[in-house]
């Protein structure tokens, strides 16, 4: 099962290093890579796809766990992806190199009493096959303020998926754009101090 995870993987990371758009027929997640007609620093570092991602979260865990949160950061000289799952009585966490999906290192544990029987489930689940392409949402983010993005963070707000994307400004101040995941409308943006 991990070979058959790492070889679609590759075959994803390697579908996507000459993508300058990602296409958002099927519904599901795109390309990563995507943001580099936005973002060229960033988009040579992340090359793998968000589906990919996706699909060797559930390779890795089985198809009964939802998405709660995925952060996208700079760490040293290279992109990580940070990803958290859950299902209904465990969480699942797994970081991953953005240039090449490898996993740096995954854990897991049960859900506290509170927590368990489907409850954080309930509410932190995102359901993944409605995520646009985060190309798509860093396109939006750098129209409302024109710039780079440098970090991204996924989670559930008020029961919708929200995309944070800190942008430094072509003056080379922060801001954080909040972007709606499935629809990529700009729902605010702030200055990040």
């Amino acid at each position: 099962m991990r070979l058959a995870a790492l070889a679609v993987l590759s075959l994803l990371v390697l579908a996507g290093c000459g993508q300058q758009s990602a296409s958002h027929h099927d519904g599901s997640a795109s390309s990563v890579s995507s943001a580099s007609s936005v973002s060229a620093t960033p988009s040579r570092e992340v090359k793998v796809s968000l589906s990919a991602v996706v699909e060797l979260m559930h390779d890795r865990w089985g198809d009964d766990v939802d998405l709660t949160s995925i952060e996208i950061e700079p760490v040293g000289s290279r992109y990580q992806y940070e990803v958290e799952a859950v299902n209904d009585d465990t969480e699942y966490q797994m970081v991953l190199n953005g240039r090449t999906g490898k996993v740096v290192r995954h854990s897991e544990q049960p859900l506290d009493a509170d927590e368990a029987g489907g409850a954080e489930r309930r509410e932190k689940g995102i359901a993944t096959d409605k995520l646009r392409a985060l190309g798509h949402v860093t396109a939006a983010a750098t129209k409302a303020v024109p710039g780079t993005a440098t970090e991204w963070s996924l989670e559930k707000d008020d029961g919708v998926p929200v995309w944070s994307v800190k942008v430094r400004s072509k003056q080379g101040t922060m801001h954080e754009v909040d972007v709606q995941a499935d629809n990529v409308a700009v729902l605010s943006s702030e200055d990040d101090d």
